[in-house]
């Protein structure tokens, strides 16, 4: 089904409403906050928690009477990275016979890890090379032992990362009384 994230609410709510206030010249950060909370509060979408999805992986056996085989998650396609394709997924419940195979063999890294490995900063903002990113998962992963079925990299989602970060800005810029029209030219909403 078609799932929006909880964890990014009131990223999105910060998006629209920057976008709205940016038009009136007397707008404040802590105007745009509160409206977004208010918005926030307000939402008659269904959103879910990440904890979700690996909440069924670890249950599904006694959920779906052994029968969950996976949980298909997705990015939400769409032409443009507007607010009905960004902060949404499309997530599967694949269900099949129950497997006398035991559960893959993951190992995991993390974004930090890559950076260290790469030697750059690990700041999001960051945009990194695809030849990096290729060299260092084929290094990865021809070091895996037979006993590893796979390798799981976790990375910034370039999607969501602006709104998340307008809404840091936003936050501090009440605490440090900033007006709106200090907003950096790459935090700004993108009218789609």
């Amino acid at each position: 089904g078609d799932i929006q994230s909880k964890r990014h609410l009131m990223s999105f709510h910060v998006d629209v409403q920057t976008f709205q206030a940016m038009r009136r010249p007397d707008a404040t950060p802590q105007a745009v906050l509160r409206a977004a909370r208010r918005a926030a509060a307000t939402e008659q979408l269904s959103y879910y928690d990440d904890a979700l999805i690996y909440r069924l992986e670890q249950m599904g056996k006694e959920l779906f009477d052994g029968r969950l085989v996976r949980i298909e998650m997705g990015i939400k396609r769409g032409y443009w990275h507007s607010e009905f394709n960004r902060f949404r997924y499309d997530v599967e419940l694949v269900v099949g016979e129950p497997s006398s195979l035991p559960p893959p063999v993951l190992q995991r890294r993390s974004y930090a890890d890559v950076c260290a490995a790469l030697k750059i900063p690990c700041v999001d903002e960051v945009a990194l090379g695809k030849a990096d990113i290729q060299r260092y998962v084929a290094e990865q992963v021809q070091a895996l032992g037979d006993d590893v079925d796979g390798l799981v990299i976790t990375m910034p989602n370039a999607r969501v990362l602006r709104p998340v970060r307008l809404l840091t800005w936003l936050e501090e810029a009440v605490k440090d009384g900033r007006s709106l029209h200090e907003l950096p030219t790459w935090l700004h909403p993108v009218d789609m």
